[in-house]
């Protein structure tokens, strides 16, 4: 999944970080790894700012707390 845009919110959820583009975008990937077990979710995305981390790895924790595993 290619990312939108990300901004670094410390301190806040995941989700204050993800813009909706994103969101919509997990939000599909997880519906269709629902629907097929044994997919796996690739995560795409530039860095946030020059102090931020990489945008895939924000999109990366949110699948983990929507109980999509690591190695997924």
């Amino acid at each position: 999944m290619l990312s939108g845009y990300a901004k670094t919110h410390p301190g806040f959820p995941v989700t204050s970080n993800l813009s909706s583009e994103t969101m919509n975008r997990l939000a599909e990937g997880i519906r269709l790894y629902r629907l097929n077990p044994e997919a796996k979710l690739i995560v795409s995305g530039g860095v946030v700012g020059r102090r931020g981390g990489p945008v895939a790895g924000f999109m990366a924790d949110f699948l983990r707390q929507q109980g999509v595993p690591r190695e997924d």
